[in-house]
């Protein structure tokens, strides 16, 4: 039989990850104490913000020229949409409650019918 190994991959990918997690941490704890790249991130995020909104404004600006509605119309027609849903079910109930009050009885009809003499 083979000896056993003492290498344990878990082990090493372990280890490996943890010196990798280390060294990001030691990099970015450097990188954020210095105020420019502090400074230079906040205006980066401010840009990013300002960018944004100005994609959002033109987006608005050509869907209404486009005459598409909005998320609160189609929300809205969605609601109405239900409701008109709801109604006609209960119309059809109303219509199979209707139907089933005024089908005739299944009871036979009286037998009045005599049958013909026979003593002739």
């Amino acid at each position: 039989m083979a000896e056993k190994s003492d290498f344990d991959p878990i082990a090493a990918w372990q280890g490996f990850v943890s010196q990798w997690e280390r060294q990001i941490n030691d990099m970015s704890a450097s990188l954020s104490a210095n105020e420019t790249f502090a400074g230079s991130m906040n205006q980066f995020a401010k840009l990013s913000f300002a960018a944004r909104k100005n994609v959002e404004d033109h987006l608005d600006r050509l869907a209404r020229s486009a005459q598409l509605p909005t998320q609160a119309q189609i929300s809205e027609v969605l609601d109405r949409l239900d409701r008109i849903e709801q109604k006609i079910d209960a119309l059809a109930l109303a219509v199979v409650q209707t139907k089933t009050a005024a089908a005739p009885s299944t009871a036979q009809p009286r037998r009045t019918r005599q049958p013909p003499d026979s003593a002739t």
